[in-house]
């Protein structure tokens, strides 16, 4: 392989020396690969995720991929919000209701950006890597399911919760539970 790369670099430099286009050449076709491999995988990417939303699963749960859908079928409420012990983490466990005679499934919450935590400066935090891999869930029929979400965060500073472009304000409940 490593001989393979030294042929193909001595290529586009023998290539350089004759064309003096090549540089130009070369830039377009790399702009143009790098804009089809994003345009695919995008394309991959929106079709999973229209048919997971177009269809029930396999088992017969209703899966929720956005916003729009989420607020059909869940109600959503900030249960507790408190800082993990022994490390610099924050937990906040919501409670998610399933108002459907069918289980709801919960999908692409950990890609980034679909949950975050806001602090009291307008600033972001991710969820915790932990946290990220457990944010797909199904929510029984009308019943409800309370969900731990991690971040790396102080509770002194904890605003709001964003799923979705929901805010949820961390406040009350923070007081709450001090008092």
């Amino acid at each position: 392989m490593r001989k393979l790369f030294v042929v193909a670099s001595f290529g586009l430099l023998v290539s350089a020396q004759v064309s003096a286009g090549a540089r130009e050449i070369v830039t377009e076709t790399t702009k143009e690969v790098v804009s089809f491999t994003k345009d695919f995988f995008g394309g991959i990417n929106e079709g999973v995720d229209e048919g997971r939303a177009n269809t029930t699963s396999v088992d017969g749960a209703i899966v929720v991929t956005n916003l729009e859908e989420f607020e059909q079928h869940l109600l959503v409420e900030i249960l507790t919000v408190e800082s993990v012990a022994e490390s610099n983490n924050l937990r906040v466990e919501v409670g998610f209701k399933n108002q459907s005679d069918k289980q709801v499934r919960i999908a692409n919450l950990d890609d980034q950006g679909n949950v975050l935590l806001i602090d009291s400066d307008g600033y972001i935090t991710r969820l915790t890597h932990v946290s990220r891999h457990l944010s797909e869930l199904t929510i029984p029929a009308k019943a409800g399911q309370k969900h731990d979400f991690i971040f790396n965060a102080d509770i002194s500073k904890a605003d709001k919760l964003r799923i979705w472009q929901k805010e949820m304000e961390l406040a009350a409940v923070i007081d709450k539970q001090q008092n």
